[in-house]
């Protein structure tokens, strides 16, 4: 009975569920983490989770879409839900991630976030507006990691400890108003190119939290 009372309670919280799917156990979620400790508050519910069926984006997809279906049948968020799935371009072909993206903008309860060439891109414009050409993620890694030790007064020497650091949204969170701006600010169209939609939904969550 006591349980059946607790999930009717639930029911009636103007709690509204934001979901990230990502593609590691780390950078990107360590990020979300960060976030979550500097914005929570009563309105909004923020969780990660690695993708369990696979890193790429269609893999990535499809557990979104499971967790999708998951959170239905719990139906514990009266304020609704958003799934985001978010992967990098890495070796996923265009056509995937076109596909992708337009349906999850199309979904009442899916959102997509993609970086390309990887999610440290979104980090260099916590610094300045830029959508230089990269060679490769390894190339956008290294530009970003130099720019945060210079901007930020930090030492990051090795290149894995840099990409899973627990800190990195203490370390450019204050900035996190400015990465949107800039982002908006480019107007990035070509998922084949320099590119980042992260700011949309980042932007949202502050909307949410400022509520």
């Amino acid at each position: 009975m006591t349980r059946k009372l607790n999930e009717k309670i639930q029911r009636t919280l103007p709690y509204k569920l934001y979901y990230f799917i990502c593609e590691d156990a780390q950078s990107m979620q360590n990020y979300i983490k960060g976030f979550l400790r500097e914005y929570n508050n009563k309105s909004i519910v923020i969780k990660s989770e690695k993708a369990k069926r696979g890193n790429d984006a269609k893999s990535i997809q499809k557990s979104a879409l499971n967790k999708v279906d998951e959170i239905k049948q719990q139906a514990i968020y009266g304020g609704g839900f958003k799934v985001i799935a978010c992967f990098d371009k890495d070796n996923n072909k265009i056509e995937d991630i076109s596909e992708i993206i337009s349906k999850n903008e199309k979904s009442e309860v899916m959102a997509t976030i993609y970086n390309n060439p990887c999610y440290e891109y979104w980090l260099l414009l916590h610094i300045k507006p830029t959508a230089q050409g990269f060679t490769s993620s390894e190339q956008c890694c290294r530009e970003t990691m130099k720019e945060i030790n210079t901007h930020y007064n930090q030492n990051f020497v090795d290149l894995d400890k840099f990409k899973s650091a627990e800190n990195i949204f203490n370390i450019v969170g204050d900035d996190l108003p400015k990465a949107i701006k800039n982002a908006k600010s480019l107007k990035l169209k070509d998922y084949n190119s320099t590119y980042t939609n992260t700011h949309i939904i980042f932007e949202k969550l502050i909307d949410e939290a400022n509520k």
